[in-house]
């Protein structure tokens, strides 16, 4: 509900307590348009009515305050598990290979690493670095904790020239979601999890 759909709702309301009350005035012996007095024995002594306004406008505050409390802890407690549902991170590391018994370097390779901190395996998943890709469909599900990934097609690049890794996932709420290898989540509204071993 937009900003404006709850300020329109509360002003119907407010407009629909302020016209019960007034067909209500009747009740306590007031004609608003005839001119008669207010009888106070039914009506109550003016402090009555102030007691009672005070007390009226309290236990709407005291509500509000319940509703506002109420949406606070469940925006935090949404937040909480947004963020153990996505709790999977990707980065590169690098592998250096030397000739046995010298410190003369062979080689590099470049493994990207996949950690999995959602407590539960995730089975749909795309790992995209520049042209390759891993995926369920050649390794299976992601179950909690880490895994590696070899990429021959990065062996001896230089640090500047690697492609950054891109994991594409669905949590277990069904919604699709992008993890850059530098942190940054987004939901994936594209549902990019589209490979070429599968659909």
């Amino acid at each position: 509900m937009s900003g404006r759909e709850r300020w329109l709702l509360s002003a119907t309301v407010i407009l629909a307590i302020a016209l019960f009350g007034l067909l209500a005035l009747d009740a306590w012996g007031l004609q608003l348009f005839d001119g008669s007095g207010v009888d106070y024995t039914r009506f109550g002594t003016w402090s009555d009515f102030v007691a009672g306004a005070f007390t009226t406008v309290a236990v709407v505050v005291a509500l509000g305050a319940i509703v506002y409390d109420q949406r606070t802890r469940d925006a935090d407690e949404r937040r909480r598990v947004d963020a153990e549902l996505t709790s999977m991170f990707t980065w590169v590391e690098a592998v250096e290979t030397v000739e046995r018994g010298t410190t003369r370097l062979l080689g590099v390779t470049w493994d990207v690493h996949v950690r999995n901190l959602t407590g539960a395996p995730i089975y749909d998943w795309v790992l995209k670095v520049g042209g390759s890709h891993r995926c369920r469909h050649t390794h299976g599900g992601l179950i909690p904790g880490d895994r590696l990934f070899n990429i021959p097609e990065l062996d001896d690049a230089q640090p500047g020239d690697l492609p950054e890794p891109t994991l594409i996932f669905r949590d277990r709420e069904t919604r699709v979601w992008t993890r850059s290898a530098r942190g940054q989540l987004a939901q994936d509204n594209r549902d990019d999890l589209t490979c070429a071993h599968g659909s």
